[in-house]
């Protein structure tokens, strides 16, 4: 579960810088908004795996 954590959140920052870099922002905003895309999916599939009944 921690491999999955740092590499989505990974991506998601990832991506972002490339998308700071491809609009030439001075400020990271795709770094941070990627960043924050990637905690919230990672919250999310915590969440999922908790809730989801063990068979």
């Amino acid at each position: 579960m921690a491999t999955q954590m740092a590499v989505t959140v990974g991506v998601g920052a990832f991506l972002g810088q490339k998308a700071d870099i491809h609009y030439g922002n001075e400020r990271p905003l795709f770094t941070i908004i990627g960043a924050v895309i990637g905690i919230s999916a990672v919250l999310y599939l915590i969440v999922k795996d908790l809730i989801q009944p063990k068979s």
